[in-house]
């Protein structure tokens, strides 16, 4: 048996390919999913992550999290 996680999640590089199948998987196995991208969209959150100031306001935004995957 595969134990299930819950939590906060944040995937960036988000909005499409291993990205949103990431997000997808996450969701599935019970977290809450933070999707971030460059693009924005409906579920995502624009944000630039090679721009410091983007990502610090983002992090204010949305507060702790449980899991980050860097995909961008």
């Amino acid at each position: 048996m595969i134990a299930r996680m819950t939590g906060r999640a944040v995937v960036t590089g988000a909005a499409r390919g291993i990205g949103a199948a990431i997000a997808a998987r996450l969701e599935g196995d019970g977290y809450d999913v933070i999707r971030l991208d460059r693009q924005s969209g409906p579920g995502l959150i624009e944000c630039d992550v090679a721009d410091a100031a983007a990502v610090q306001a983002v992090a204010e935004a949305v507060g702790p999290v449980d899991a980050l995957v860097n995909n961008a």
